[in-house]
């Protein structure tokens, strides 16, 4: 997102109707953040990160190590130390900042060539310090925020076979194995019209079988061909360990490949064809029912395209009873956000909907992020849960928190689905719950929208 387009009501109308997290498009970068040396200025990142707490959106800080965007001062060092020297403070200052604030980092973008060498590109921070930068930025990263997810982003690493795709498995790969800080990797997918190569799906695979997350960081398609959007989604479906899809701007003149038309709004902010087979492809559906919910009074069809009816999901566990750590308003989760990594968890499945009710809390604010867990258990256990007719929004696969202050095995992986009910122009937002069952309990359920950038 740009915050210099807060103020256009079209534009900040869809992206609180539509987004769960954001994403920076230039506010965080080097060339704005610390434009002259030890001189920081955190005004307009400070905006974006004010505007989505206010609307309960997360913020994917993007990006700390750069070759691009950097101020002549910086490109300009000759000196290996001196550069180290002024990366790492960077880094650390940046972080310390906004630490608790940002679900994840890209540390370091695109270091890697285009072509066939699967090599680090030439960069000042390449020349300089030499390979051992990118391993430096990511150690400096988890010691000045241990909680935040620190990822890598590249673009063009999306095909498997190619050697800039093969070259930074190899880089994550041996992070991995020797205990370098790295959770997540990012792949932009900036794809023309043909959308995604054919083994997007097996690159995501692999790099999740490493031990990382994987993201889709900066989607966009030229022309936006609905079954490109739709294949490019469930690849991310289809992998345990994707974790996030953001689409690079809202509207098609907010792009930068704005005479391309590759999002999911046209200019006048209308949903696209796309649009819809990517609510298809996360589980929703375009057919509309006039058919109540238990408890609630039957509602005509809604122009707006509909949730599905009713989720559902098993796991091995049963829900975990309410911790110490939470705001008793609002029983929100408080302190670091992120994805608790398998190993920490060995024997927590996750769930990928959500479930959770807290007793003696206001209906509107029982649903909230960070309130599901599971204590391994034998025997499948089933949940389904509905959603109100007319309901709007597109579904995230995940989103997680951590609980604070509770032994690792006890930490839960949380997951969060909240649905907007369609509002009139102009009318305040408010998410509905609704209740569902289970075989020993009754909870809400809602759902969630995804991220945007």
């Amino acid at each position: 997102m740009a915050a210099g387009k807060l103020g256009d009501a079209t534009y900040s109308t869809i992206l609180n109707r539509e987004f769960n997290a954001v994403t920076p498009e230039n506010e965080m970068k080097w060339d704005t953040i610390e434009r002259s040396r030890g001189s920081f200025n955190f005004g307009p990142a400070d905006q974006i990160v004010g505007q989505a707490a206010s609307h309960g959106q997360r913020v994917r800080g993007h990006t700390l190590v750069w070759h691009s965007q950097l101020p002549s001062w910086v490109s300009s060092i000759t000196d290996a130390n001196t550069l180290r020297g002024v990366m790492n403070n960077h880094i650390t200052t940046t972080m310390n900042h906004y630490k608790g604030k940002i679900l994840a980092w890209d540390v370091v973008n695109e270091a890697f060539a285009d072509g066939g060498s699967g090599q680090h590109r030439p960069s000042v921070f390449q020349n300089l310090p030499g390979n051992g930068f990118i391993e430096e930025a990511f150690r400096t990263a988890r010691a000045a925020d241990s909680s935040a997810k620190l990822c890598y982003n590249d673009y063009n690493i999306e095909n498997w076979s190619d050697a800039k795709t093969q070259g930074v498995y190899r880089m994550v790969r041996d992070f991995k194995s020797r205990g370098v800080p790295i959770d997540c990797v990012g792949f932009q997918a900036h794809f023309g019209t043909g959308g995604p190569p054919t083994s997007f799906q097996t690159t995501l695979s692999n790099f999740a079988a490493l031990g990382v997350d994987v993201q889709i960081t900066e989607l966009d398609i030229a022309q936006a061909p609905t079954t490109a959007y739709a294949n490019t989604v469930r690849a991310c479906m289809n992998v345990s360990r994707c974790t996030g899809i953001t689409v690079w701007g809202i509207r098609d003149s907010d792009s930068w490949r704005a005479g391309e038309n590759p999002l999911l709004f046209d200019r006048g902010g209308n949903k696209k064809p796309a649009y819809q087979s990517v609510l298809t492809a996360l589980g929703g559906t375009a057919k509309r029912s006039t058919a109540a919910l238990p408890g609630s009074a039957a509602r005509p069809a809604t122009s707006d395209t509909a949730l599905p009816s009713a989720f559902s999901w098993s796991s091995s566990g049963v829900l975990m009873p309410p911790q110490a750590g939470l705001d008793p308003q609002h029983r929100r989760a408080q302190g670091p956000v992120g994805r608790l990594l398998q190993r920490q968890l060995p024997r927590v499945r996750q769930c990928r909907r959500l479930l959770r009710i807290r007793p003696g809390v206001p209906e509107l604010h029982r649903l909230v992020p960070g309130q599901l867990g599971h204590a391994p258990l034998p025997g499948p256990r089933r949940h389904r849960h509905g959603v109100p007719d007319g309901a709007t929004g597109v579904l995230l696969r995940t989103a997680e928190d951590l609980v604070p202050g509770l032994p690792d095995r006890q930490r839960l992986v949380l997951h969060e689905h909240r649905h907007q009910q369609p509002q009139p122009a102009g009318a305040p937002r408010a998410t509905s719950t609704r209740r569902c069952r289970t075989s020993s309990a009754r909870t809400s359920a809602a759902a969630t929208g995804w991220t945007c950038g």
